[in-house]
């Protein structure tokens, strides 16, 4: 158990430095956003995807749960029963999609990705320093008032469901890559 709640931790800490950091963290998303990579999606300051861009998260299919203060943020963004959805159901959908439901801030042209997301940065970066960090920290506790407390839940349920035998046989019957064919 020690082992597994490390490994969660050290997840839990990318989420905690992308929210609660001081640096604005700009995304760039092409391919597949699954399970971690949607949830570090989410995080984003500004997540900008690729229109080829597909999502989803298989965690409850695998026996395992969601990290990344998911159970918090993403209910926000969708509404209750559209997470329910997404995550309970391991819904896919495509970069247009998550830009409506607002899980991305823009969707470009697969060229236009990194150009598109560095011009964000310096954009950013341009910015007076001091209320830019003070807007994310207001920010992060008007939307996630609970993360901390919602991420230990995440970190105590997924925890669980790596020290289950049958969670880990399905992960590693996962590794077929049957989840990143398309639907």
């Amino acid at each position: 158990e020690a082992g597994a709640r490390a490994y969660i931790e050290r997840i839990q800490d990318v989420t905690r430095a992308i929210v609660l950091g001081g640096t604005p963290v700009v995304g760039a998303i092409r391919g597949w956003g699954v399970g971690g990579g949607l949830e570090w999606t989410i995080n984003c300051d500004f997540a900008i995807a690729a229109e080829g861009t597909r999502f989803f998260f298989p965690e409850t299919s695998l026996g395992v749960f969601v990290t990344g203060g998911v159970t918090e943020l993403l209910p926000r963004l969708v509404g209750l029963q559209r997470a329910r959805e997404l995550i309970m159901l391991g819904e896919r959908f495509d970069a247009r999609q998550a830009l409506e439901w607002g899980l991305v801030w823009k969707v470009v042209r697969d060229a236009d990705l990194l150009p598109t997301a560095l011009a964000t940065a310096r954009r950013i970066a341009a910015l007076p320093p001091g209320p830019v960090k003070a807007l994310r920290r207001i920010l992060a506790r008007q939307q996630g008032g609970g993360l901390d407390a919602c991420m230990k839940a995440e970190t105590d349920a997924t925890v669980t469901g790596f020290l289950d035998p049958e969670s880990a046989r399905r992960a590693a019957s996962s590794a077929s890559l049957k989840y990143f064919s398309s639907s």
